[in-house]
C-alpha cells in the first residue's frame, strides 16, 4: 500500500502537494491521506458527504465517494479507484463536500501523474460510475431500505426518455423535409444549359427555371432567385494562363511552407518513460525504458499521406549508445493505433553517424497518420533533418530550390521586386568542399560532417577547405562558423584561416573554443576579384559537424530551417548549448569545496532574448534550483530570477519562458544529485568560502574554473510580436505613472518636505503634507490573522506591517495606523457580495481624514466564479475607497502567490483611479523569501508554535522585509 500524505485547502493555493505518481493497474494500493484546511485552520465539514473528483485528459469528469472520513480531525483516507488511472497523463483533481447532491464547498485543485502500467478498466466519465460503484450504491439503498433516491433517479430517467422521444420525432420530421429537398434537387440537371448572353437566357426562361445556366460572353453561371436571374460568378475554372501571375497576385512566400516534408517533427510526442524534443532541425529521443511485448514505448510523429505509392524517409542519425541496433519503423492511424511495420533503419553507436535513406511503399489512402519509432535501448537517439517525401531529398536542401526560384523571379517581367538575397545569400560553394587525406567528408544539406582520422601536425596539414567565389572587386565578406562535436567530448581551439584557391594558408582570421557546441563570426577583406578558401584546421581526431556561411551582402546569412524560424516566428538570434551528446554516465565527477551556483563562462549574448528551454543531466530525481541573472563588476549575481524545477533522473528537457538580455546567464545550484564533471570547459563558480562585504550589499562571489556543466539551454531573441508586447507593457506602466501624476501633483520644499497640491470644488488651491496622519491597511493572511500579525513572520515585530509602521512613525510619531482583514472580498463570486464585503470590512474604518490606504489582496482569488466580475469589482473597490476617503493616497499590493490572470485587473484598476499598483510576484516566487514547515512563530502572549505545511508558502522574515522595502520605496514621503 502506497500512502500519499497531502494538505489541501478550500481557500488558499496548494503549492506543497508534491509530486504524486500512481501507476496504472495498481488497484486498491494507492491511498491519499488528505488533511483539509480553510484560512490556515482545520476545515469543519461535519455530516457532509465527501467525493473525490478528477478531470481526465479527454475532458470527462469522474468521481467516487470517500468512505474513510475523520470528521473530528478534518482528515480523508481515500483509496484511489482504478477508474482514476485510465490514461497516462497529468490529472487535475479535488475533493468536494456535499449535502443531498448539493456541493457545499470544495478544495482547490491539485495534480497527480498517472504513469504507464497494464490496465483493464472501463472507459467512463461525465459521472457515469463503473460497475463496482453502481453495486455499492445498490447495496447501500437495500441496506437502508430507503428507496427515495432510487425513485428520484427513475423519475429523472423517465424525463430524459421523454426528451429523447421528442428528439426522435424531430429527426423524423427533418428526414421528411430532406425528402422534399431531394425531390427538388432531382429536378435540377447537373449539366448547365448554355446561352450566348443574359438577354438570350431571359428570352428563353422569362419566369425562371430550376437549374444552372451559363452565358458564353462572360463565362458566368446564373440561377433563378427572388424572381430574377442572378449572377453567381465564374462557372468552374478556366485555369491560369502562362505569365498571368505577377507580384500583385503574390502576397507572401514562406520557406516553412516550401519545405517538402510530409512529417511534422516539431509535433513529435512520446509514449512511456521517454523524453522527446522535436523542432525543425531534429527529433531527439531519450529513452528511460524500452518497448516490450506487453507495453508500447515509442515516439509518434505526425505524418500526412497524400496518395499511394513510394515515399522515401531520410535522416542523419546519431546516438549516445555504446552499441548500435536495427530500429523498426511503424505506421499508426490518427488515433495512434499501430497498423503495420513500415521498414527498418540502422541506429549507430556513439562513435559514428549514419545518413539513412529508406524507401517505403505506401498502400494506405490519403489522411492523417503517425510514424512510430519504438524505443529499443536506454539512451538518446537523434534524428536530424528527418524527412518523408517522394524525392528523397532532405528538406534543408530546398534552399537551393529557393535560389533557383530567385533566378527565375529575376528573369520574369511580371515581378518587379524580390528579397531573396536578404534571406539566403551564401557565396560558399558547398558542392566543392574538400579536405586533406586524413579527413573523410560527407555533405548533408548545408552541413558538412568530417571524420578526422589524423589531427593537424600528425604528418602534415589537416584541414577542411570551403571554397568561396568572389564576384566583385574590393569585397568585404562576413562569415559564421558553427561546430558541433559528435564523437569528441573534450575541448579544443578551432582555428579559422584564409587560404587561396590552391589551399595555401594565409591570414589567421580567428579562433574560438569548442566543447559541446560553438560558433564564431569572422570577416575577410579581399583586394581584388579572386576566389579563395576558408580553412578550418582539424586540431583533434573525432567526428564533427561543420556549418559555414559567408557573404558580402547586408542580408542575413542563414540556412533554410533557420530562415523558416526567422521569418515565420520572428526569431532573429539563437543560442543553443546542447548537452544531449554528453555521455555523463562515463564521466568523472569534479569536486569543488563549498560550491554553490555555477554558470557557463560566457553570457547568452542575445539582446531582447527569451530562455526557451533548459537541458539538465541529474544523477537522481529531485527538486533543483536555478537562476537567470547577471554578474556585476564584483562577480555577484544581480537582477536574479530564482526558481526551482522538479527533474527526473537522467536527461531532462524543460520548456520555460524567461526574458533575458545579452548580459544574462543561467546559473544552477550544485546540490546532492547533480555534479560538475572533469573537463576543460570554462565556467563560473560561486563558493561559500569566497565572500565579499560592501556598503550596499554583500554575498559569495564567482571565480573562474574549468569543468563540464550538467546543464545547457536554448535562447532566442524575442519575436516582433513579443517586442510589441514589451512596448505595450511599458506603455501601461507609463499610463499608471501619468494616472498617479493626474491624481497628485507633488511639490518639494528646499528641506525635502513633500506637499500635495489640492483643489476644492470652488477652485481654492491648498497644499497637504504628504506624510500621512491616518493610515489604514487592509489585507489577507499576509497582513492580518487571528494571532494579530501576518503569516509567517517569526513574531509581531517582523511582519511587513510592523516594519512599514516604524518607517511612518519615524516621519510622524503621531500617525494613527491600523490594519484590518479584507474579509470575504477575495472569495466572493459576484459584485453584490463584494460590495457587501466592502461595506462590512473596509468602509467602517475609512473617513475623510484618512490620507493613506494600503490594500494587500488578490492571492486567494482562484476559482472561475470568483474571476467572472473581478475586473469591474476591482475598479469599484478603489472607487469606493476614494469616495469614503477622497484625500487618501491608495496603494494596492498583489501577487505574492496566485493566478497570474488576476494581477491585471488589480493593476488596471489602479491605472484608472490613480492609485499605485505593486506586483510582488518576483519576491514571492523566491524560495529564500518563503517560510517553511517547522519554522518557530512566537505569538503576542509568548506562546511558540510551528509553521504548518499549508502556511509555508507565506513570507518568512526575509520575505516580510522585502515586502516592506518594496512598499516604502513607493511612498511619496
Amino acid at each position: 500500500m502506497t500512502e500519499h500524505f497531502i494538505t489541501l485547502s478550500t481557500t488558499e493555493p496548494n503549492n506543497y502537494v508534491g509530486l504524486l505518481k500512481m501507476r496504472q493497474g495498481d488497484i486498491n494500493t494507492q491511498t491519499i491521506q488528505a488533511t483539509i484546511t480553510a484560512n490556515g485552520q482545520l476545515f469543519k465539514f461535519d455530516r457532509l458527504s465527501v467525493f473525490f473528483n478528477a478531470v481526465l485528459p479527454n475532458g470527462n469528469v469522474i468521481r467516487d465517494k470517500v468512505t474513510g472520513v475523520d470528521y473530528v480531525n478534518s482528515k480523508l483516507n481515500y483509496v484511489v479507484a482504478d477508474s482514476f488511472l485510465q490514461e497516462v497523463a497529468q490529472v487535475t483533481a479535488w475533493f468536494s463536500f456535499e449535502n443531498d447532491e448539493k456541493i457545499i464547498d470544495s478544495t482547490k485543485n491539485f495534480q497527480y501523474s498517472v504513469i504507464p502500467g497494464w490496465k483493464e478498466c472501463i472507459p467512463q466519465g461525465n459521472y457515469i460510475y463503473e460497475l463496482s460503484e453502481i453495486q455499492r450504491q445498490i447495496e447501500e439503498i437495500i441496506g437502508n431500505k430507503d428507496f427515495t433516491s432510487l425513485l428520484s433517479k427513475i423519475d429523472s430517467l423517465s424525463t430524459e426518455q421523454e426528451y429523447l422521444n421528442s428528439k426522435v420525432d424531430f429527426l423524423r420530421q427533418q428526414k421528411a423535409d430532406k425528402s422534399e429537398i431531394d425531390a427538388k434537387l432531382s429536378q435540377i440537371s447537373s449539366v448547365p444549359e448554355t446561352f450566348a448572353n443574359l438577354a438570350a437566357l431571359n428570352s428563353t426562361y422569362p419566369t425562371g427555371k430550376p437549374g444552372l445556366f451559363v452565358t458564353a460572353d462572360t463565362g458566368h453561371k446564373f440561377i433563378w432567385a427572388n424572381s430574377t436571374w442572378t449572377d453567381a460568378g465564374i462557372y468552374q475554372s478556366v485555369g491560369i494562363a502562362d505569365g498571368s501571375i505577377g507580384s500583385k497576385q503574390v502576397s507572401t512566400i514562406s520557406a516553412s511552407k516550401i519545405i517538402d516534408n510530409q512529417l511534422s517533427p516539431s509535433e513529435a510526442d512520446g509514449l512511456g518513460n521517454i523524453n522527446v524534443v522535436g523542432n525543425n532541425e531534429y527529433v531527439m529521443i531519450t529513452s528511460n525504458e524500452v518497448q516490450t511485448a506487453e507495453k508500447l514505448v515509442g515516439t509518434f510523429i505526425p505524418l500526412i499521406i497524400t496518395e499511394k505509392g513510394k515515399l522515401i524517409l531520410t535522416a542523419n542519425i546519431t546516438s549516445s549508445l555504446n552499441a548500435g541496433y536495427t530500429q523498426s519503423l511503424w505506421l499508426a492511424d490518427k488515433n495512434k493505433t499501430v497498423l503495420r511495420q513500415f521498414s527498418n533503419i540502422a541506429v549507430p553507436d556513439k562513435s559514428a553517424a549514419i545518413n539513412a535513406k529508406v524507401p517505403i511503399n505506401i498502400t494506405e489512402g490519403p489522411g492523417n497518420y503517425y510514424l512510430l519509432i519504438t524505443s529499443k535501448a536506454i539512451g538518446t537517439v537523434t534524428y536530424r533533418n528527418l524527412t518523408f517525401n517522394t524525392s528523397g531529398v532532405q528538406s534543408p536542401t530546398v534552399a537551393e530550390e529557393i535560389g533557383n526560384l530567385a533566378t527565375k523571379i529575376d528573369n520574369s517581367p511580371m515581378v518587379t521586386t524580390r528579397a531573396f538575397d536578404t534571406i539566403i545569400n551564401s557565396d560558399v560553394q558547398l558542392d566543392k568542399v574538400s579536405a586533406t587525406d586524413g579527413i573523410e567528408l560527407t555533405r548533408d544539406g548545408n552541413n558538412i560532417t568530417a571524420k578526422v582520422n589524423k589531427a593537424n601536425g600528425s604528418g602534415g596539414l589537416q584541414a577542411i577547405f570551403f571554397p568561396v567565389h568572389v564576384q566583385s572587386r574590393n569585397a568585404e565578406f562576413a562569415g559564421t562558423v558553427k561546430v558541433v562535436p559528435i564523437t569528441f567530448s573534450g575541448m579544443y581551439t578551432q582555428q579559422i584561416y584564409l587560404a587561396d584557391a590552391e589551399h595555401n594558408l594565409g591570414e589567421l582570421l580567428g579562433t574560438f573554443p569548442v566543447n559541446s557546441q560553438a560558433s564564431a563570426d569572422f570577416k575577410v577583406k579581399m583586394p581584388a576579384s579572386q576566389d579563395f578558401c576558408i580553412a578550418l584546421i582539424a586540431s583533434v581526431t573525432g567526428t564533427f559537424e561543420f556549418e559555414l556561411s559567408l557573404n558580402n551582402s547586408t542580408g542575413r546569412n542563414v540556412n533554410l530551417q533557420d530562415y523558416a524560424t526567422w521569418l515565420d516566428s520572428g526569431t532573429y538570434d539563437h543560442v543553443h548549448m546542447d548537452i544531449s551528446r554528453m555521455d555523463y554516465s562515463n564521466m568523472i565527477p569534479k569536486t569543488i569545496d563549498g560550491v554553490e551556483y555555477v554558470a557557463p563562462y560566457h553570457t547568452f549574448g542575445v539582446d531582447n532574448g527569451k530562455l526557451n528551454a533548459i537541458y539538465v543531466w541529474t544523477e537522481k530525481a529531485g527538486t533543483y534550483s536555478f537562476c537567470v541573472g547577471k554578474l556585476d563588476q564584483n562577480n555577484l549575481i544581480v537582477d536574479g530570477k530564482y526558481f526551482d524545477l522538479n527533474l527526473d533522473k537522467g536527461f531532462n528537457s524543460i520548456g520555460v519562458n524567461i526574458k533575458t538580455d545579452a548580459a544574462s546567464n543561467l546559473f544552477m545550484k550544485i546540490t546532492d544529485g547533480v555534479s560538475l564533471y572533469e573537463g576543460n570547459q570554462a565556467i563560473k563558480v560561486q563558493t561559500s568560502g569566497q565572500h565579499i562585504d560592501l556598503s550596499m550589499y554583500s554575498g559569495d562571489y564567482f571565480t573562474d574554473n574549468y569543468a563540464f556543466l550538467p546543464f545547457g539551454y536554448d535562447v532566442t531573441s524575442l519575436s516582433p510580436a513579443d517586442r510589441i508586447k514589451d512596448v505595450e507593457e511599458q506603455q501601461q506602466k507609463n499610463t499608471a505613472s501619468i494616472a498617479q501624476l493626474m491624481g497628485a501633483i507633488i511639490l518639494t520644499t528646499n528641506k525635502g518636505i513633500k506637499y500635495r497640491l489640492v483643489v476644492t470644488d470652488d477652485g481654492t488651491l491648498s497644499t497637504k503634507n504628504m506624510t500621512p496622519n491616518k493610515v489604514r491597511v487592509f489585507g489577507n493572511s499576509l497582513t492580518a490573522t487571528s494571532e494579530g500579525f501576518g503569516l509567517a513572520a517569526s513574531d509581531p515585530q517582523h511582519d511587513y506591517y510592523y516594519l512599514m509602521s516604524q518607517y511612518i512613525l519615524g516621519k510622524n510619531p503621531k500617525a494613527d495606523i491600523q490594519r484590518h482583514e479584507t474579509g470575504a472580498w477575495e472569495f466572493s463570486t459576484n459584485s453584490s457580495d463584494r460590495q457587501k464585503a466592502f461595506d462590512d470590512s473596509f468602509k467602517p474604518y475609512l473617513d475623510t481624514d484618512t490620507d493613506l490606504v494600503i490594500v494587500q489582496c488578490m492571492e486567494n482569488v482562484g476559482s472561475v466564479a470568483a474571476k467572472q466580475t473581478l475586473t469591474q469589482d476591482s475598479t469599484t473597490l478603489l472607487q469606493n475607497i476614494k469616495k469614503a476617503s477622497p484625500n487618501a493616497q491608495i496603494i494596492w499590493m498583489y501577487g505574492w502567490w496566485g493566478d497570474y490572470t488576476v494581477f491585471d485587473p488589480a493593476q488596471n484598476a489602479c491605472n484608472k483611479v490613480g492609485a499605485k499598483g505593486i506586483n510582488l510576484i518576483d519576491i514571492g516566487t523566491q524560495k529564500s523569501m518563503q517560510s517553511y514547515a517547522g519554522q518557530k512563530r512566537t505569538l503576542k502572549d509568548g506562546t511558540v508554535r510551528e509553521i504548518k505545511d499549508i502556511e509555508a508558502s507565506h513570507p518568512s522574515d526575509a520575505g516580510m522585509e522585502a515586502i516592506a522595502d518594496r512598499l516604502i520605496a513607493n511612498f511619496d514621503f
